[in-house]
């Protein structure tokens, strides 16, 4: 198979971010992009969800072993891609998962202009804050 192109990478991870909206909303504020590699089960989108890329795909009932099966259907949704992609691919899919979380917190930051701040809005920022500052002591 060849290179995905940008516009497929980018629909796949849209698709991959859709999945964590329903299963973790507001899981883009947890994501640190300073640490952020789909290389690592511990960096990547599930590693820094939920501990670790393993435990993330149970969350989402999906097989943690690499069958062929398995793999095309995590790699359709975008959670694979660090394992099947080229060295330029995987760049290219950390860069389209950099500009999804960055949408998503703008977007996030424009409806706190526009309206209140609700308790559970004001909940998560401060979580992200506590973990940031928790990262930045260790």
């Amino acid at each position: 198979m060849g290179r995905r192109t940008k516009a497929e990478l980018e629909s796949r991870i849209s698709r991959c971010a859709s999945l964590l909206d329903k299963q973790r909303p507001g899981w883009e504020v947890s994501i640190d992009l300073d640490r952020f590699n789909l290389n690592s089960p511990i960096d990547d989108i599930f590693g820094q969800l939920f501990e670790s890329y393993a435990y993330g795909l149970s969350v989402f009932k999906w097989p943690k072993d690499i069958t062929r099966e398995a793999s095309a259907l995590k790699v359709s949704s975008g959670f694979l891609l660090g394992l099947c992609c080229s060295y330029g691919e995987q760049a290219d899919a950390e860069a389209c998962w950099r500009k999804e979380v960055y949408r998503r917190i703008e977007a996030e930051l424009e409806s706190i202009e526009a309206e209140p701040l609700s308790e559970e809005q004001i909940d998560r920022m401060v979580d992200a804050v506590k973990s940031k500052l928790r990262q930045a002591d260790e």
